[in-house]
């Protein structure tokens, strides 16, 4: 946790949300409920950047990589 507390200090005032973790998830559709296969995600951090690789860079120094996780960037649709 102190490391991931670090890396967000680190990006500074582009950390929009710090995030939290996620849990069990079921998914919805035109269908009905279904039962995941475990998460499809883990927690979600908001940042803002410029670019989309600035935001690439930013997840490049995520500790969550250390842990073996992997990380999606997304760009956030204006609505």
């Amino acid at each position: 946790m102190g490391k991931w507390q670090a890396w967000t200090k680190i990006l500074g005032d582009a950390v929009i949300d710090p995030g939290m973790p996620v849990g069990p998830s079921r998914t919805v559709s035109s269908s009905g409920v279904s039962e995941s296969n475990g998460a499809v995600l883990s927690g979600i951090t908001i940042v803002q950047a410029e670019t989309l690789d600035q935001a690439f860079e930013m997840a490049t120094n995520c500790v969550h990589g250390d842990i073996g996780g992997t990380i999606d960037v997304v760009v956030a649709m204006d609505m």
